[in-house]
């Protein structure tokens, strides 16, 4: 039995960014303090949790795009929970983070002036 499963200490999940434009990407890292490595990631929605992702390096880049095609969500700004846990262990996941899908780049630019 691995250190994780003995202790429960979940995963942690870090984004590059929280805020972004539909074509801007964001990685999502998953971290366990565990030994040996976790070998696969899933990466979930709160909202959706059967609409998996699975990265087996426990790293996943998506665009603002994706993420909204992912969640269904078609307005902007669409504010996406995700969560991450290990593959072997589904019910032990990290905490939620909330990223966001703004307005495009260039529309950002054109209201700025």
């Amino acid at each position: 039995m691995c250190y994780y499963h003995l202790t429960g200490f979940p995963p942690t999940l870090r984004a590059s960014s929280y805020i972004m434009s539909e074509r801007d990407s964001v990685e999502l890292s998953c971290y366990f303090s565990q030994s040996p490595p976790v070998s696969q990631c899933d990466f979930s929605l709160v909202e959706k949790e059967a609409q998996k992702h699975s990265a087996p390096s426990c790293q996943l880049s998506v665009t603002g795009e994706e993420l909204m095609r992912w969640s269904g969500l078609v307005s902007l700004p669409a504010v996406v929970k995700v969560k991450c846990s290990s593959a072997d262990e589904p019910s032990q996941h990290s905490h939620t983070v909330s990223l966001t899908s703004s307005m495009r780049s260039e529309e950002r630019r054109v209201g700025k002036e």
